[in-house]
């Protein structure tokens, strides 16, 4: 017998994570074709910090089964993990790229997963590869026009690319009256961009009123109260 991942607490005491290391080990020995082992395996290694073993255990499990679709999103988030830990300096000199591929091959066998176009999107704009980036992103919003995640994505690469106005369109579609503060906050801020401080004062203020106690957003909101001459509100946050 085995632990079962959903068994073990995320704050499990390192003593239960390598006795549950011991026991996949053993279990894969019983049974080394098991992609189900190997992907177990693999999340309790990234669970103990050691991602590099956690990758080699999920590229293990690809290469018995090519075709395991949830092996092959694991083994991406673990590249991401692995990329984005200490800004990747413990990563391999080929990781971004091997996990590109990845995500581009679960992109083409799964062409309506819109999680890991996200995934892939965001390794794009870490390569530099905006074009790739906006061509992915909106292949998501085409999948989902309602996802925040997706909208948000976009409209963060056109503000980065200087595409102000084509940012806002898209913004203000999900800005609504239970829309999430990232989305207001890059609102607001493609709003300064294009210099409309009467509605980037407006937008900011949605922001505040979620979380008063943020100074910076109220700093921000003073700020574009007196670029638009609201002058007594703007002395008031002051």
């Amino acid at each position: 017998t085995h632990f079962c991942l959903h068994e073990i607490p995320k704050d499990a005491n390192p003593d239960l994570l390598a006795k549950a290391i011991d026991e996949y080990r053993l279990a894969l020995q019983n049974d080394p074709t098991s992609s189900f082992l190997s992907m177990e395996l693999a999340d309790v290694y990234a669970m103990t910090g050691r991602f590099r073993s956690a990758v080699e255990e999920a590229e293990a499990a690809i290469t018995r089964n090519p075709n395991d679709a949830e092996a092959r999103r694991l083994l991406g988030r673990l590249y991401v993990q692995l990329l984005t830990r200490d800004r990747g300096q413990q990563a391999p000199p080929d990781l971004e790229q091997r996990a590109i591929r990845q995500f581009e091959e679960i992109a083409q066998r799964y062409p309506n997963d819109t999680g890991s176009l996200l995934i892939l999107a965001q390794l794009y704009r870490v390569s530099g590869a905006n074009a790739k980036a906006e061509e992915t992103l909106k292949r998501a919003v085409a999948l989902d026009p309602n996802s925040p995640d997706a909208t948000t994505q976009l409209a963060l690469l056109y503000v980065d690319l200087g595409q102000y106005n084509t940012a806002i369109e898209l913004l203000r579609k999900i800005a609504g009256d239970n829309a999430d503060p990232q989305v207001l906050t890059a609102l607001a801020t493609a709003y300064e961009q294009v210099q409309d401080f009467a509605a980037a004062a407006e937008t900011y203020g949605r922001v505040l009123e979620r979380s008063p106690e943020n100074h910076v957003v109220r700093k921000q909101y003073g700020q574009n109260l007196l670029y638009s001459q609201q002058y007594d509100q703007a002395l008031e946050q002051y």
